[in-house]
């Protein structure tokens, strides 16, 4: 970095500055397009009302119904349960599991597995 001493050097203060935009600051780049999406808001949450009335489709009725509600109330929370008991390789073999559409194994037991390949 030009102008900044290394650590060697004896400049060094503990911060280096970094690229990117200053927290709080706005993103230049979106910022036009934003405005210009801000002024169709009404009438797209007008529309999603009337979709959400008069829809011919139940699905899009549905869907109207849930952009609205999330917009108003925000994403309603995901519950996670968490047990403890757990060990962290069989909660990511059933995590995996879930991934590629098999059945999770019940139990992992690591003897059954090699260990790393070694050269």
């Amino acid at each position: 970095m030009r102008g900044m001493k290394s650590p060697k050097q004896g400049g060094y203060r503990g911060v280096y500055p970094r690229g990117g935009r200053k927290p709080g600051s706005q993103n230049k780049a979106t910022v036009e397009v934003k405005d210009l999406c801000a002024q169709y808001t009404p009438a797209a949450i007008k529309e999603l009302g009337r979709l959400a009335l008069h829809a011919e489709s139940e699905m899009a009725r549905v869907a109207a119904i849930r952009e609205l509600l999330d917009r108003r109330f925000g994403r309603p929370k995901q519950e996670v349960t968490v047990d403890a008991n757990r060990s962290v390789v069989d909660f990511l073999a059933s995590l995996a599991s879930v991934a590629v559409g098999a059945p999770a194994p019940d139990r992992l037991d690591l003897a059954d597995y090699p260990g790393p390949v070694r050269h």
